[in-house]
């Protein structure tokens, strides 16, 4: 409960995006991203017990495919703060 009560907090409270230019298309990076791949490496560690480096890749691509289909697919942006 504690993990994700600081994970909403977190998402609400802190708001950044950067843009990155690949080439032909231009990535989004916000702090929902940052944040959710933090939270999500964090529980994978205390539950799954892998070593952090791989629950961090796991995070890392789960995190940014699911957030790119919302953005890119769907175009639904992804949360803000306040």
């Amino acid at each position: 409960m504690a993990l994700v009560t600081a994970y909403v907090l977190l998402v609400g409270l802190i708001n950044f995006e950067f843009s990155l230019p690949l080439g032909f298309i231009t990535a989004r990076i916000s702090s929902y991203e940052v944040i959710s791949v933090v939270m999500v490496a964090w529980i994978l560690r205390l539950f799954w017990q892998a070593h952090p480096a791989r629950c961090l890749i796991v995070a890392l691509v789960s995190v940014e495919i699911l957030a790119s289909i919302f953005r890119y697919g769907f175009g639904i942006p992804m949360p803000a703060g306040y």
